[in-house]
């Protein structure tokens, strides 16, 4: 039997409820990402010291309870989506017993001595009544199941957010010992920009170290700098692909197709890698198919290259349209010619 469609509106209730709650975190999570940022930048340069760690461990701290929160409201619409969906299953398994019992009925029937055709118009009739039960209950069934995955999607990539929060906080909690202890009062593991201070760092030195001793001089500090900030973007892009991977459909576009994407992009556009993953993960967070979120984000950056707007702001613009109006990546991309040109 062909499942028919209905929205996901019509078969759960409370989804509206649940949607706008989280929608209040979010934008709660975004005043508070750029009140960090605020932070970053008024301590650049002595992000070691005690005051700067203090003002950076208030924030994060106040980022992680609200990412808790939204951790919490997912976790509540997808138990809401469970339970409709257990309902909408046991009322399809119902429906289907009474097809079965009224299609034996009526074969009964028709083979009885006492075959009469009112009897067999009630018994149609009440047989055709089950069948549009069970049929509405397995729309509405396979509606609930859609909505359980998506909010269950939306849980995991709340789940590795909220870690990664907790990380922060840690390591911020470890430096402002750190200051605490030091003559200074600043933290040893990190330098005056808030970078760590490992073990990558010293290879670095001392390959540079190795290149003076063999008398290349030249440039030695420019090549310690320039392999510092590779190792750290490579970092930084292999931590957002891996966000994107706990969302992404890979049935529809493999992982490495995503990477490949995301890289070719970046070439393109010279944008980071690593802001081009972030980007794509919004993407695929705020509905937009796998296999059309590169497409979507590399439209989004034409917006913003256009003067438009910020990216993080175009992809918000076109994953609305695409999810408001059933555009395609392609069609949203219209939009965005259209935009920039007016």
């Amino acid at each position: 039997m062909a499942i028919r469609t209905i929205s996901t509106r019509m078969a759960i209730e409370g989804e509206a409820q649940y949607k706008q709650a989280i929608s209040a975190c979010n934008g709660e999570l975004k005043t508070l990402k750029s009140s960090l940022a605020l932070v970053e930048s008024s301590f650049r340069g002595n992000a070691n010291s005690m005051e700067a760690l203090t003002e950076k461990g208030k924030v994060l701290a106040d980022m992680h309870t609200q990412q808790e929160a939204k951790v919490q409201e997912l976790q509540k619409a997808l138990e809401n989506s469970q339970n409709y969906q257990k309902k909408y299953a046991d009322a399809a398994a119902e429906a289907g017993k009474k097809v079965e019992e009224c299609s034996a009925a009526l074969e009964a029937l028709k083979s009885s001595a006492e075959y009469t055709r009112p009897e067999q118009q009630a018994l149609t009739k009440e047989l055709n009544n089950w069948k549009k039960a069970q049929e509405d209950a397995e729309a509405s069934n396979y509606a609930a199941a859609k909505s359980v995955q998506e909010w269950q999607q939306q849980l995991n990539s709340a789940k590795v957010e909220q870690a990664d929060l907790a990380e922060a906080i840690q390591k911020n909690n470890q430096h402002l010992d750190e200051a605490e202890k030091s003559a200074d009062g600043c933290a040893t593991s990190i330098d005056k920009y808030g970078k760590e201070v490992d073990k990558s760092k010293d290879a670095i030195d001392q390959l540079a170290a190795a290149l003076a001793s063999a008398g290349i001089a030249k440039g030695v500090q420019e090549i310690a700098e320039a392999l510092m900030d590779c190792s750290a973007a490579a970092e930084g892009f292999e931590s957002s692909i891996a966000k994107v991977a706990t969302i992404a459909d890979t049935s529809a576009t493999s992982m490495d197709e995503i990477k490949a994407q995301i890289i070719d992009l970046s070439n393109e556009t010279g944008k980071s890698a690593s802001a081009i993953a972030e980007a794509t993960y919004s993407a695929i967070s705020a509905g937009v198919d796998t296999a059309s979120a590169v497409e979507t984000v590399a439209q989004a950056a034409k917006l913003a290259a256009g003067g438009f707007t910020e990216t993080e702001t175009a992809v918000d613009v076109l994953t609305t349209a695409i999810n408001a109006y059933g555009l395609s990546a392609t069609e949203a991309g219209k939009v965005s010619d259209i935009l920039i040109t007016t």
